[in-house]
């Protein structure tokens, strides 16, 4: 195998282990909003946030040059695997 290639491929799995790890942090911290809301009686689903947190993320995609759309995509699973946590 090219050794650039594999260089490469080490950073991206470098990064590919930051993400997960910020993601698992972002689900406890999901978890805390669920067991707030659960004892404040208020609804996993908030619809204004959502809409709020999808347009801003679209934005940021479009800022850094990445498809607006598929960043759209990504944070619906990450919003779905979310609402779970809270549950």
């Amino acid at each position: 195998m090219n050794k650039k290639i594999s260089k490469l491929r080490r950073r991206i799995d470098k990064l590919d282990w930051r993400l997960m790890r910020l993601l698992s942090f972002r689900l406890k911290l999901a978890q805390k909003i669920g067991e707030i809301k659960k004892a404040e009686q208020m609804p996993v689903l908030d619809e204004a946030r959502e809409r709020e947190l999808m347009n801003a993320r679209q934005a940021w995609a479009q800022k850094l040059g990445l498809d607006p759309e598929r960043a759209r995509e990504v944070f619906k699973l990450i919003l779905e695997q979310s609402k779970k946590e809270q549950k």
